[in-house]
């Protein structure tokens, strides 16, 4: 067992392209954390609606390790299909467009 301090949420886990915040909240988000906004649709699989968001603080940013973040919420389900995380420097990260 490993306990990872609220600092060190925008952490890579174990070496992947994957941060401890991604892995803990399984695609959840902690609404506080970002502004939304929407950004139309997007065809993912079936469809689906597509908004942005930005972290709320400065401080939360640097605790994500993001500077934005863009989400493919099936309308149905309300599932993200897909999400792109953009890092600190507004570059797509590792994992975005899978």
């Amino acid at each position: 067992m490993r306990r990872i301090s609220a600092s060190d949420r925008g952490d890579f886990f174990l070496g992947t392209d994957f941060t401890y915040e991604e892995i803990k909240k399984e695609q959840k988000v902690e609404a506080s954390d970002y502004v939304f906004t929407a950004k139309g649709t997007e065809m993912v699989d079936a469809g689906a609606a597509c908004g942005g968001g930005v972290p709320s603080t400065d401080a939360v940013a640097r605790e994500l390790g993001v500077s934005r973040v863009v989400w493919r919420v099936d309308p149905e389900m309300q599932l993200s299909r897909k999400t792109d995380y953009y890092d600190q420097n507004g570059n797509l990260g590792p994992h975005g467009d899978d």
